[in-house]
């Protein structure tokens, strides 16, 4: 396993479009599938912990969108600075990054 890269996940349990905060969400109310979400998510998953590691970031009821980890902030080095979200919908999830 390669100690150097790693990743930051959060599995799609809470997953769902129930709210438009961005351009890809439009048209998308409650049509997502979370049974696919996490058969997708499983298997990337299982190909990034072969070749880096993953850290999991457990995730929270009433805070869908955590399954994006990649917007919780942005690591240079040694150094974070984490998100302050703009949208309410997704401000909940600061203190759980």
């Amino acid at each position: 396993m390669a100690e150097s890269i790693r990743f930051l996940m959060c599995s799609p349990d809470h997953y769902e479009v129930d709210y438009v905060i961005n351009p890809w969400m439009e048209g998308n109310i409650r049509k997502s599938s979370r049974d696919r979400a996490a058969e997708q998510w499983q298997k990337l998953y299982q190909i990034l912990n072969e070749q880096a590691t993953v850290e999991l970031v457990p995730p929270e009821p009433g805070w869908p969108d955590m399954v994006f980890t990649a917007n919780a902030g942005l690591v240079l080095g040694e150094n974070v600075v984490l998100s302050r979200f703009l949208h309410p919908e997704r401000q909940g999830e600061e203190p759980y990054f």
